[in-house]
């Protein structure tokens, strides 16, 4: 398991981190030219972008107008020192905004804290996803190895935190009831509202 070569939550988020910076470094992951520096109406307008999604997940992000200093040029949303940074020359529109602060404050910052000694769950995750999507995120991230099972999981759930799909009562009730009959009967199969489900659970821990 990946966990056990990494001694620390913060270096298991930082490989995440290094993971999804890397991916969004290719040519096609920046259609719209990046502006060398945003101007402070833009850095302004973004801050009242992701306002009310500040408040709802209980999370501050920083906007500034472009890379300084420890971050990297060209990849809209970062942590650093578990903070969200926000690159405002990256960021066109208030749906881009939206989108990749959610997947940092929560893709980044709360599912690999929340998965941490977990492991029945990751597992469980990685054995219904199709073989497609396996290959489909651990080679758009470059993911090989013994990482494999533990990284995909977290990064096809960071991915599912941008869609902001929140599960509704009745789904949540029913992914709390299979996961308390999975501790009897493991091979009961996974859901796509149990993946929402987690990713609900682990905002609340922001």
């Amino acid at each position: 398991m990946f966990a056990a070569q990494l001694p620390s939550a913060a270096l298991e988020i930082s490989a995440i981190k290094k993971a999804f910076i890397s991916n969004n470094l290719l040519p096609a992951a920046n259609d719209e030219p990046i502006l060398s520096r945003a101007s402070q109406e833009h850095v302004e307008r973004i801050h009242r972008w992701i306002a009310p999604l500040e408040f709802r997940l209980g999370v501050k992000a920083r906007v500034i107008p472009c890379a300084e200093a420890d971050l990297v040029e060209g990849v809209a949303a970062q942590i650093k020192q578990d903070q969200v940074v926000l690159l405002a020359n990256c960021i066109q529109s208030e749906k881009q905004a939206l989108d990749v602060f959610r997947f940092a404050a929560v893709g980044l910052l709360a599912v690999p804290r929340y998965l941490q000694k977990k492991d029945r769950i990751v597992r469980t995750i990685y054995q219904g996803l199709s073989d497609e999507q396996i290959e489909l995120i651990a080679s758009r991230y470059g993911i090989s190895g013994s990482q494999t099972e533990e990284m995909v999981v977290k990064l096809y759930l960071a991915e599912l935190s941008a869609l902001d799909v929140e599960p509704s009562f009745f789904e949540r009730r029913d992914a709390f009831q299979r996961r308390l009959v999975r501790l009897v009967w493991p091979k009961l199969g996974w859901k796509s509202h149990e993946s929402h489900y987690v990713i609900y659970r682990a905002a609340k821990t922001l």
